[in-house]
């Protein structure tokens, strides 16, 4: 008896398997048509996805190389057309119906670029109007190439500037000055902001508002010589890290002492004494029979890096401080790379603009 149960409880799963298959088998049969037609709209639906990627990547594609045919006619008569003793309006034309039939057709990237460069077109021509309402579609569309938006807001407050409104242009700049999500993680964004600035500015001294121009242009020259100021300490701590990284390279045994070189706030000056330092190291140790030659190499090449940055922002500052400008950012560009916002340019334009006005009260 003891051995009947398991037998008994196998069986009774084996049943319930079998109910289980033949059930699913009497589904089956009954439903065939119904699963068959399921079947058949799973397959057709990932084919028709597959056929829709397909044809979306041919329209890119095809959408590309007529950008690229329309730019090479525009570029040709952007150029022509600034030059007016060469003026072609003919190739303005081609370019623009060429502009006008992408983004008609098509989306995306390419159709903002399109509708961007057509609004240009019709602003080179003095059609403000209609150049403002295809920047403002790219602006108010958030368009897939961000940064795009963004000029083309700047380009809004331009044709109102060209038509005398500029109260309208300065909100319009205001919109992006004032953003603080806007286009937060978009290249050139602050480069943008503060163009914007500038022309904010340009707009105040048309509608008489000196003080209020006088200021923009003072926030623009103070902001540059401030990220100016914190690039020279960015480089200055790289070549502290390179300096560092040679004094650790030493035989430990004659490694010169580096307590209390500088403190992290100020690394322009913690690298000027590491250099100091190590050049103290390299004279004794010449005198005494010189460097190994890996260490030679080493000290090479961070002389080399180091002395180069020294001269260069020695003779920006000494071009600046004899007023000639124009050279002594040559000779920052070259120490530091002057890649930050506002750009050389702006900074040029709005201390112009800001002497004019310091000379105009004396």
């Amino acid at each position: 008896m003891a051995q009947e149960g398991p037998k008994n409880t196998i069986d009774v799963e084996s049943d319930s398997f079998k109910e289980f298959v033949l059930s699913v088998g009497v589904f089956a049969k009954r439903h065939a048509k119904n699963l068959t037609i399921a079947a058949t709209i799973i397959v057709v639906g990932i084919v028709g996805f597959a056929l829709r990627q397909q044809q979306m990547q041919s329209k890119k594609a095809e959408a590309s190389v007529k950008l690229t045919q329309a730019f090479e006619t525009f570029n040709e008569a952007e150029n022509n057309w600034l030059d007016s003793d060469n003026a072609n309006a003919d190739q303005l034309q081609v370019a623009e119906a060429a502009f006008r039939e992408i983004f008609q057709i098509y989306r995306g990237s390419a159709a903002d670029q399109a509708r961007y460069n057509f609004a240009k077109i019709k602003y080179y021509r003095g059609e403000y109007d209609v150049a403002r309402s295809k920047f403002e579609e790219i602006f108010s569309e958030k368009s897939e190439s961000g940064v795009l938006s963004l000029y083309a807001k700047i380009a809004i407050g331009n044709c109102h500037e060209q038509q005398n409104q500029y109260a309208k242009a300065i909100e319009t700049y205001e919109v992006l000055m004032n953003s603080i999500d806007l286009g937060a993680n978009m290249p050139f964004r602050n480069h943008i902001i503060e163009l914007a600035r500038l022309s904010c500015a340009r707009c105040q001294e048309k509608l008489g508002q000196y003080e209020e121009a006088s200021e923009t242009y003072k926030s623009l020259i103070a902001k540059f010589e401030e990220n100016l100021g914190k690039a020279i300490e960015d480089k200055s701590a790289t070549l502290v890290e390179s300096a560092e990284s040679l004094l650790n390279s030493l035989p430990a045994s004659d490694r010169p002492s580096v307590i209390n070189l500088g403190v992290s706030a100020a690394y322009y000056d913690t690298f000027v004494a590491y250099r100091k330092k190590l050049h103290k190291y390299k004279i004794d140790k010449d005198l005494k029979g010189g460097l190994a030659p890996s260490i030679r190499k080493k000290f090479r090449k961070f002389e080399k890096e180091s002395n180069t940055f020294v001269e260069d922002l020695k003779q920006a500052r000494e071009n600046e401080g004899e007023g000639r400008i124009s050279t002594a950012l040559y000779y920052y560009d070259q120490a530091v790379g002057l890649s930050f916002a506002p750009s050389r340019s702006i900074y040029e334009k709005a201390l112009f603009k800001s002497n004019k006005f310091q000379y105009s009260k004396n």
